[in-house]
């Protein structure tokens, strides 16, 4: 039996208790890989932007146990050996058990150490062309734009149901549509959103669409000026608005400008229209 080469997937244990943090369910699968005397776990990307990796022990009862801690895992790719587990502790505990309830994984969309913003990079508004729309909240925004994560997001004062455009070109890490409701910071964490990767390793977030709100899907490729959904009131919201920021990988947000608004930071009670540039 030892020369028997046996593999499983491990995204069940996960979803019962070990779930990987800070990514969206689905991005990743566990497979595990029995030999001879140990079995190793490898991790698989289900997603389109690199993700970096921390996995470690909740505490220090198993003895043993090699853990890759920190890596790399490329979008679509596959990290082997992240964990190696003796065949005693899996026959002693079982694998469900052992990631369930022995191990953690944190995971981090982009790279941190390739991704530099482009600041040469002007943004379209993520509105129809000619249309005029005011600026509810802009930089270091003293209601909620204070953190690292919002510091230069742009909030655009619209009605639900408003048409979103893409600001810039970029491949669509992942859509959140099924929200309904809009509060106070117990709702933050349940709004519906865009996230897209641009070629530079940062990430546009397009938040508070409404309900169903999306019109593209993981995995797309979308360009500057296309039509990708529609705002709303979801999440930590006190009214109807898109939030509108780009972050580098950790959440970093980074001061972005728009054509027409070339070097200008937008400020509450600002009102920008968008142009097309010939």
């Amino acid at each position: 039996m030892n020369k028997v080469l046996i593999i499983s997937f491990l995204t069940l244990a996960f979803a019962k208790g070990c779930k990987p943090e800070n990514i969206q369910p689905n991005e990743v699968n566990f497979l595990s890989e029995r030999k001879q005397d140990s079995t190793y776990v490898h991790i698989v990307s289900n997603s389109f932007a690199p993700m970096e990796i921390s996995v470690g022990l909740k505490n220090g009862e198993l003895k043993n146990i090699h853990i890759k801690n920190h890596g790399l895992l490329k979008s679509k790719d596959t990290l082997f050996k992240v964990i190696i587990v003796p065949n005693t502790v899996i026959d002693s505990i079982g694998e469900t058990k052992l990631l369930r309830k022995h191990i953690t994984a944190k995971f981090d969309y982009g790279d941190s150490k390739t991704a530099v913003h482009n600041d040469a990079y002007v943004y379209s508004l993520p509105v129809a062309i000619g249309k005029k729309v005011r600026i509810s909240q802009g930089f270091n925004g003293k209601k909620s734009h204070s953190s690292i994560a919002s510091k230069y997001a742009i909030d655009f004062d619209i009605p639900v149901g408003t048409e979103i455009y893409a600001a810039r070109e970029g491949i669509v890490v992942y859509t959140i549509t099924g929200y309904k409701k809009a509060g106070g910071k117990a709702y933050v964490k349940k709004a519906n959103k865009i996230l897209i990767l641009h070629d530079d390793g940062t990430f546009a977030a397009y938040s508070h669409l409404m309900y169903n709100g999306a019109l593209v899907k993981k995995g797309d490729t979308v360009q500057r000026g296309q039509l990708i959904g529609y705002s709303g009131n979801t999440g930590y919201s006190s009214g109807p608005h898109l939030h509108f920021a780009v972050r580098l990988p950790k959440d970093i947000c980074v001061p972005i400008y728009f054509e027409g608004y070339e070097n200008k930071a937008l400020k509450k009670g600002d009102h920008v229209k968008r142009i097309k540039i010939q």
